[in-house]
Order: C-alpha cells, then structure tokens, then sequence
C-alpha cells in the first residue's frame, strides 16, 4: 500500500467533450465485403508453474482448436508472460495480458517489446490505473481495457477520463461492457471494440469460440492486424452457436458464418449489409441512448439509419436470422474526417508533491506515535516491576 501512494504520480486528466464536427469519420467506409479475418486475441495456456489459470491449455492445443474452428488470427495471452508459439503458417502476433490485482483491473496488451510488471494489486485509484495505461502504452502497439465491467474494475468516469488506451474489450467470454465503451465514445475518445474468448479451459466448450473480433486487412502480420484494430477496422462477431454447442457443431457453423458486406454513409445516411438476412438491427448513439430499433418478420441483408445534426457518433449492433451477432464500431464526427488525436492525462507535479509529502508526514506522524506508546508501555512496565520488588 505504501509502494501504492508513494510511487504512482498523480494527474491532472483532459477535459472532455462529445465528436463534433462537419465530416463524419466512418471507418469501414473504403471497405469492401473481401478480407475479413476471423481473430481472438484472449486465451490463456498453462504459465507460472500452473497458478494463473489455463492449467489444460497447452499452446499447441489452443492453436489447433482455434485452426480447426477456421480462425485467421490466434494469439495467446498468458497472464503478464508474453507467449511466443506460434505455428509456420501464421505470424507471431505479441499478446499478454497485464494485471494481477484482486479486482480484476486488467489489461490487454498488444505488440509488447516486453512485460511491464508494475501494478497496484490493492485497491487502485484512478491515478493508478493511469499510471499503468502510461507504462503499458510506452511498451505496446496497442492496450486495451479488459472486461472493464468485471468487479466494478474501471468505473464508467474511468472510462471517460483515463487516456493511453487505444481498444475496450466490451465483449467477452466474463462479461459485456457495452456501457463503459459507451461512456468512452461519449467523452469524444476514438477508441474502438474488441471481442474475446478470453478462455482458461478448452476442456469446456462453452468457454471457447463465443466471442471473435472480425478483423479487415489482408495481413495477418502483427503490425497490419494492430494498424486495422485501432483504427476501427474491425467488428465484434458473436457466433450464433449458444453455449451447449459441440466442437463439431461450432466448426460447422462458423465455416458458413455471416460477414459484414459494407457499412457506408450516402448523404445523410449510413447504410449496413450483411451477407445474411438481418433479424434486427440497434443503432445506438450518445450516452448510450438507443436511437432506433429496426426488425424484420422476412429479413433482409440491408438496414439504414437517418444520420442528423444532433448525432455525434452513431453505432450499430445486428442480430441476423442465423443466430450471429455483430457490434460495429462507431461512425463519429469529426472536423476532417480523420480520428481526433485524444488529449493525454498530465503529471500533476504539485499535486504529487502535496500527496507524497503529507503522506510522509503521516507515515512520520504514526512512527512517533507508535514509538510514543511504546515507551509508555515499557516504563509502566518497569513502574511494575519497582512496585513489585518493593512488595
């Protein structure tokens, strides 16, 4: 705990403000229906002599159950160890996962040169948690925030204040977190989704082949895969499957899975197709709010949405008939139609100052006081020793 408040600077965090501008920024929009990579970039296999857990997940094993599923990009994300098997025909694609803390307050890594071991395994204040974004983003091509929403690990105004975070797992094998992304655009940061597994145990089928991130980009080297996520090249894609499904069954399913066709803004509206027919389709803007829910009795593989000038980004969620889902990225407003460089916390020097010498003070504070009755306790012990030799 001391190592907690001493250590960690304190900031001064950015204000914030919601997109706005004349150009929206539409990530998909020079896309076509051709090379989407089917990815998951959260399993755990077998480290630290069996103690974290993915105690049946041998790094073999996970790239041959993950191959025979049809996935593109395979990545092992062993808890602060960074896994480097990898099989000839797919480049090695640096992921672990950064965190030790009892309340889950995790991170996902990306393209890491190396691990950084620094954390705050107690409670952690927001300082802290930036402190680590700081370091982690100095040392990877990508971070993004794990299951935010697990154990209350990031608060919604975390989200919207914390900055050197580039990705929002929001969509995991643990827990949704749509909200805190949310919170996140709604602070005008560009900050898009990923979607994981996030798998301790391939021994249980419910835990794999659940949840995938639909990756553009022709490359599957680690530079061109990463380059595609942060710029919202990329699409959260929930197998159709449901959680009793075989091995085989799911190896079935996703070999006819559904893409994204196209996801394009004409006039003043966005436009989305899927390659199957649509059951439902959810546009969702600021705040969170549902601007419009669309459902089809037939189905069809298109759904629009009317874009208007209080609209500061736009996202949409689809259900289509065959039970896959998929959460877009956001279309968001911008002044050129390039993603807004985000603002970065500051080290507060005064601040820092401030708290590490009143928590000197207080340390001293509570030695002397320590020391002071410590003293009282021994002479009246030898006041009873006197009393007693008298006796």
């Amino acid at each position: 705990m001391v190592h907690m408040v001493v250590y960690s600077p304190a900031y001064t965090f950015p204000e914030t403000a919601p997109f706005s501008g004349p150009v929206w920024y539409n990530p998909y929009q020079k896309l076509d229906g051709s090379d989407w990579q089917l990815g998951n970039f959260q399993v755990q296999s077998e480290v630290w002599g069996g103690i974290t857990n993915g105690r049946n997940n041998t790094p073999q094993r996970i790239f041959d159950v993950y191959s025979e599923l049809g996935y593109d990009i395979i990545t092992i994300s062993d808890y602060m160890s960074i896994n480097r098997f990898t099989t000839p025909d797919r480049p090695l694609i640096r992921v672990y996962e950064h965190g030790y803390g009892a309340f889950k307050t995790h991170q996902v890594c990306l393209g890491s040169e190396s691990v950084v071991a620094l954390d705050y395994p107690l409670l952690q204040s927001r300082h802290n948690k930036q402190h680590i974004l700081r370091r982690l983003s100095n040392s990877s091509g990508a971070v993004a925030i794990a299951h935010p929403s697990l154990r209350k690990a990031y608060s919604l105004e975390d989200m919207a204040l914390l900055t050197d975070y580039h990705l929002v797992e929001a969509s995991s094998k643990f827990r949704m977190s749509m909200p805190h992304w949310d919170a996140t655009l709604s602070a005008g940061k560009p900050v898009f989704i990923l979607s994981n597994d996030d798998a301790h145990d391939l021994d249980k089928p419910w835990e794999y082949g659940r949840n995938a991130t639909m990756v553009h980009t022709a490359s599957l080297q680690e530079e061109d895969v990463i380059d595609a996520l942060v710029t919202g090249k990329a699409y959260a894609f929930l197998p159709g499957t449901g959680e009793n499904a075989t091995h085989e069954e799911k190896v079935a399913h996703l070999s006819e899975r559904s893409e994204l066709r196209s996801c394009k803004i004409h006039g003043d509206s966005l436009w989305i197709e899927a390659s199957l027919p649509i059951l439902e389709a959810r546009f969702i803007g600021q705040n969170g709010d549902t601007l419009i829910t669309q459902a089809w009795q037939q189905g069809t593989q298109r759904a629009g949405f009317a874009l208007k000038p209080e609209h500061t980004y736009v996202r949409a969620e689809m259900e289509l008939t065959n039970g896959d889902a998929y959460m877009l990225n956001p279309v968001f407003r911008t002044e050129h139609g390039v993603p807004p460089v985000p603002a970065v916390a500051a080290v507060n020097l005064r601040l820092t100052r401030t708290i590490r010498i009143g928590f000197g003070l207080c340390l001293l504070f509570a030695v002397l006081l320590i020391g002071r009755k410590r003293r009282i306790r021994l002479g009246l012990g030898r006041r009873k020793t006197v009393i007693h030799a008298s006796a």
